[in-house]
């Protein structure tokens, strides 16, 4: 006769007798279990608020919008923008999204100007021309976390 404790299953058992109990105390404590997000937690931290993320570029801060250009050319590349955009006054940055993939553009790009003023001009003079044979959408770009 097998005694329980000779069981082959009793490494299972005793796992999960464990874990009942773990979730037990973390019931009666008052926790909740965590729920699967991808890695990143959602909830806030605890013992506090959650803060809100800092902006990246300082010139965000001041009021200065990053610019949305899109209905690009597949063949754009960011010397060509910089070009373009720099007819209306500093262009800070230009971010050309590309496929991860093949190395290709995707046909639109965000660009930081140097000021606002320069940013509604660029926008006002660029927004549905046509750029090597497509009409441009240019307007300010949603901000979203990256």
């Amino acid at each position: 006769m097998l005694s329980f404790y000779n069981c082959s299953a009793t490494p299972i058992i005793l796992l999960a007798l464990v874990s009942l109990a773990w979730f037990v105390i973390g019931v009666l404590a008052g926790r909740t279990l965590p729920t699967v997000s991808g890695g990143k937690s959602k909830s806030p931290k605890r013992g506090g608020k959650r803060s809100a993320r800092p902006q990246k570029s300082p010139a965000n801060i001041k009021g200065n919008p990053e610019l949305y250009v899109g209905n690009l050319s597949y063949d754009v590349t960011e010397k060509d923008l910089y070009r373009m955009l720099g007819d209306f006054g500093r262009v800070n940055s230009v971010r050309l999204i590309t496929n991860s993939f093949n190395g290709k553009s995707k046909g639109y790009a965000f660009v930081q100007m140097g000021d606002r003023a320069t940013s509604d001009k660029a926008t006002k003079a660029l927004s549905g021309k046509e750029y090597e044979g497509r009409k441009l959408v240019v307007n300010i770009a949603k901000n979203r976390a990256r």
